[in-house]
C-alpha cells in the first residue's frame, strides 16, 4: 500500500513538473523596437486596445507601465533608460486585455532588451500620510457626480478629488513629491476635497513634480505627512541593454 501510494505522489508530482514547463509568459505575435531620436518629449505616449499596442516611451516608463510598479520601486536602472525613448509597435494576434499586454510587454523586455530583474523588499524613506490631531476635513461626494469626473484631477495650482480615496490621494502624491507615501489614515470610503498651493510659472512642455508646496494644503484637509522607513517592494534590474531587431 505504501509504495503505491509513493506511486501515485510521483506520478502527480511528474505531472506537476511537465505542466509548470509547458506553461509560458504571454507574448506578442509580432513586435517592431527601434530607437526615437532628436526627441525632447517627457511624457510616455501609449495606446492599448484589444489587437494593438503602441508606445514611445523610454525603458523606465515601459518598465514601470509592465510590472505596475512606480519609479521609486526600479532600483539598478543604468542612467541611458530614462533618457533615451523608443518605439514599440506590437500585435498580440488575438484579442487580449490589458493585463495581458503588460506581461507580454514583459517579456518583450526580456527579449528585445535582454532585461533581467528579480523583486526584493527593501527599507527606504517614505512619507506616511496620517489624520491630524482635529481630524480630517474632507467632504461627502455628490451622488450625481459624472463618473467621467470622479478620481483625482490637477492642474495648475489645484488639486480637485470627486469621490477619490485615500489610496489614489497617495499615488498623486507619491509621484510629486522625493519619496514613496504610504496610506496610514484607516480613512476607506471616497471623498470630495481641494488643494491648492502657489503654482510656479510652467516650464515650456516639461513636467515637474508639486514637491513640498503641498505639504501646507495638506494639512488644512486636517491630514499631515510624517517622514519614516519602510519596507517596500522594489524590483532591481540585474541586466538590461539597448534593444537589436531579431
Amino acid at each position: 500500500m505504501a509504495h503505491r501510494v509513493k506511486l501515485i505522489v510521483g506520478i502527480l508530482l511528474a505531472a506537476a513538473g511537465l505542466s509548470s514547463q509547458t506553461v509560458s509568459q504571454p507574448a506578442f505575435d509580432a513586435a517592431v523596437v527601434r530607437p526615437v531620436h532628436d526627441d525632447t518629449q517627457t511624457w510616455a505616449i501609449r495606446q492599448v486596445t484589444a489587437t494593438r499596442y503602441r508606445s514611445l516611451s523610454n525603458v523606465m516608463q515601459l518598465v514601470t507601465w509592465a510590472w505596475q510598479m512606480k519609479n521609486y520601486q526600479i532600483l539598478g536602472a543604468p542612467a541611458w533608460t530614462s533618457e533615451e525613448r523608443f518605439e514599440i509597435q506590437a500585435t498580440p494576434g488575438h484579442s487580449s486585455t490589458t493585463d495581458e499586454q503588460r506581461l507580454m510587454l514583459q517579456e518583450l523586455l526580456m527579449e528585445r532588451f535582454g532585461l533581467k530583474v528579480h523583486t526584493e523588499r527593501r527599507e527606504m524613506a517614505v512619507y506616511v500620510l496620517v489624520t491630524g490631531k482635529d481630524g480630517p476635513k474632507l467632504g461627502t461626494p455628490k451622488e450625481n457626480t459624472d463618473p467621467g469626473h470622479r478620481g483625482i484631477n490637477i492642474e495648475s495650482g489645484v488639486l480637485i478629488a470627486r469621490s477619490g480615496t485615500m489610496d489614489d490621494f497617495v499615488g498623486v502624491l507619491t509621484t510629486n513629491l522625493d519619496r514613496p507615501v504610504l496610506n496610514q489614515t484607516n480613512l476607506n470610503g471616497k471623498y470630495d476635497f481641494t488643494l491648492t498651493w502657489d503654482q510656479l510659472p510652467a516650464n515650456g512642455a516639461q513636467w515637474s513634480p508639486i514637491g513640498p508646496a503641498l505639504f501646507t494644503p495638506i494639512r488644512e484637509l486636517g491630514l499631515r505627512l510624517d517622514s519614516a522607513k519602510a519596507p517596500v517592494e522594489t524590483l532591481v534590474i540585474d541586466a538590461v541593454e539597448r534593444p537589436t531587431e531579431p
